[in-house]
């Protein structure tokens, strides 16, 4: 084993049971140790890397990387594969990343015997998939060549970047793992991941009036990191803390360097004890403070419902993280957000005024009933109580609110992206005529939209004819019998209100999220695509309908067509 840089495991064709086989087979050969090699100077020579090839697969790629996150669960990190590759589909290897810093690239599992000796690096571990089809060779390659130029530096070996010139810089991650203390790769929660997206307190050093960098804590598993950003140096931290903690070895000590940043290993630090640290720094150095910077944060209720809500699941949460999959900047994501919010707030205000009218049909319904409201006098029915115009006003404002959402914000959102509908609501003839023209290079949204003009046209003219009193609006009418007095809900182009509302905002739903997440879908990086979620299969904690998925070895890709299920089974 000693002079082993990485075995390769092959399979024609991989299935659950081979995968399984495969990582026991990984697992014996990265248990047997190497000899101790006193001239080499790190830890890589220790390493065997392993990868398993198959030429094709019973398996998507999601699969195998769900079946590796099943299977790493059950054996420390060091005994896992470092790469599985399908030569037909992509490869799932991992990456890592250190924080708050740029360093980042493919990563290799380290050695048990590492692990026992070596620190904790600070990084953070995230299983990628792929899609990178034939080219799934070329990666395994420069895998193969990276670690043979790692454990033999002396050998010829070609450079791997070479291989993989023509491969795509983007890959989906799909779990994300820290080292903990004793250099085991752990999974991080969701919690833990969502708390490194919100700014942390930074720690500004300050020399009179003169800022020389800033100190910050990075919570880490069973542990903390230290960050320091400028030209101040980490090691007087790593000093003041070995006071806080005695026994800290100096390899313990180690930290990542970057342009403008130091990032210690995982220290067995908590956030008290980074504190402590501050402390003995500031009295320890006459002529330096410490000044706190604690970022605001704006927390603001905008709803009593959560992800749990498939409104808040698909047409919020779904389709932001489908924004980030689009796009890598801030500026892009600023952009679609500030062009959304106005079609988001539609969708909100048309859903809180068909709410309106349903609760103010059905109290007013059951005051009658009760009769609260209602009585009679001889042939005469007396209502103390008057809706009609309330719900004419409730009425107007959802249909304006309901055609303004789709035909001004929604229509702006989707030119931003490149994609053009105004052509749906404009008059028959240049209707048709955008139809034809968008046919021959979309057939697919053509058809879409000539269905969706069923609905969308009679709506317009539903809004303007209300607006114009050239239709009836809603009236409540009332008949009794022996005993007491009922009302009829009112009615608006043939159906009761609250199921013409209803079904407008299923539609309208339905077409935004469709329609953004279209416009979206084309926007994606090579290889991914959107794929829909069967509704029995989504997570009853975040129901969302759609994900991105990777293509080739991804799940099906959606594919926009009309259809009239109501929002919660689409």
């Amino acid at each position: 084993m000693d002079n082993v840089a990485a075995v390769i495991d092959c399979y024609d064709l991989l299935t659950t049971e081979a995968l399984e086989a495969a990582y026991q087979r990984i697992k014996t050969v990265k248990s047997l140790r190497k000899t101790d090699r006193p001239e080499t100077s790190g830890s890589e020579t220790k390493m065997t890397t392993g990868i398993i090839v198959a030429r094709n697969s019973d398996l998507t790629l999601e699969q195998i990387s769900s079946d590796m996150g099943r299977m790493n669960s059950l054996v420390p990190s060091h005994f896992w594969p470092d790469a599985i590759a399908v030569l037909s589909l992509g490869v799932v290897n991992y990456s890592m990343h250190v924080p708050a810093s740029e360093k980042s690239g493919d990563f290799f599992l380290p050695a048990e015997a590492d692990t026992a000796l070596s620190p904790s690096p600070s990084v953070w571990v995230k299983k990628v998939i792929r899609p990178v089809g034939e080219l799934a060779f070329n990666k395994v390659a420069s895998l193969i060549v990276a670690r043979v130029a790692i454990f033999l530096p002396e050998a010829q070996v070609p450079d791997y970047r070479e291989l993989i010139k023509d491969i795509p810089p983007h890959a989906a991650a799909t779990q994300t793992y820290q080292f903990n203390l004793v250099s085991t790769l752990v999974e991080m929660t969701r919690e833990q991941a969502i708390a490194t997206q919100f700014p942390q307190d930074l720690f500004n050093i300050i020399s009179g009036n003169e800022k020389l960098g800033s100190v910050q804590y990075q919570s880490w598993q069973d542990g903390g990191v230290f960050i320091v950003r400028g030209a101040f140096p980490i090691d007087l931290f790593l000093v003041f803390l070995n006071e806080v903690i005695p026994g800290l070895s100096a390899e313990h000590l180690q930290y990542f360097r970057g342009a403008d940043v130091q990032v210690s290993y995982v220290l067995p630090v908590s956030q008290q004890q980074f504190f402590q640290t501050l402390s003995t720094f500031e009295r320890r150095s006459s002529n330096m403070s410490i000044q706190r910077e604690t970022p605001e944060i704006l927390v603001q209720k905008v709803a009593d419902e959560g992800t749990n809500s498939p409104f808040v699941a698909r047409l919020v949460f779904g389709v932001m993280v489908i924004r980030d999959a689009v796009y890598d900047n801030k500026v892009g994501r600023d952009r679609f957000d500030d062009l959304y919010d106005p079609v988001l707030s539609g969708l909100r205000d048309i859903r809180e005024a068909s709410q309106n009218i349903g609760k103010e049909w059905e109290q007013h319904r059951a005051k009658v009933d009760s009769g609260e409201i209602a009585s009679t006098h001889g042939s005469t029915i007396r209502i103390s109580e008057h809706i009609d115009r309330s719900l004419r006003r409730d009425l107007e404002s959802f249909l304006n609110t309901a055609v303004r959402t789709i035909k001004r914000s929604l229509q702006v959102l989707a030119e931003d992206l490149g994609v053009n509908i105004g052509f749906l609501f404009q008059k028959e003839s240049p209707f048709k005529a955008g139809v034809t023209k968008i046919r021959a290079s979309d057939p697919v949204l053509a058809n879409y939209l000539l269905a969706t003009r069923d609905w969308s046209e009679p709506l317009v003219l539903m809004r303007n004819n209300l607006e114009h009193g050239t239709i009836s609006s809603p009236k409540v009418t009332y008949s009794r019998d022996s005993f007491r007095v009922t009302a009829e809900e009112p009615r608006f182009e043939g159906q009761p209100i609250t199921e013409f509302t209803d079904e407008v905002l299923v539609r309208i739903c339905c077409f935004v999220e469709e329609i953004t997440v279209f416009c979206l879908s084309k926007k994606l990086p090579g290889g991914f695509e959107v794929t829909e979620e069967p509704v029995a299969e989504r997570d009853p904690a975040i129901p969302e309908r759609f994900h991105v998925t990777v293509m080739p070895g991804g799940r099906q890709p959606w594919v926009l067509a009309a259809h009239t299920r109501k929002f919660t089974e689409a």
